[in-house]
């Protein structure tokens, strides 16, 4: 194989892993999001959240990914 022909597939290589990786933290973060969503309040203020609360541990969860 000729390096252009390996130069070529690189970037293909790494785009599949940057869309990978998203895929991986939008799922990380629906499901987080879907989990707190489905607990009652009461359970919420145990853990110290509110519901308003939910979207950003979800976002920061799925950013730690």
């Amino acid at each position: 194989m000729s390096d252009a022909a390996t130069l070529s597939v690189s970037p293909v290589r790494r785009l599949h892993a940057v869309l990978l990786q998203r895929a991986a933290r939008v799922a990380a973060r629906w499901s987080v999001q879907a989990e707190l969503s489905a607990m009652d309040d009461r359970s919420l203020a145990d853990l110290g959240i509110s519901r308003a609360d939910i979207p950003s541990i979800a976002r920061a969860h799925a950013a730690s990914i």
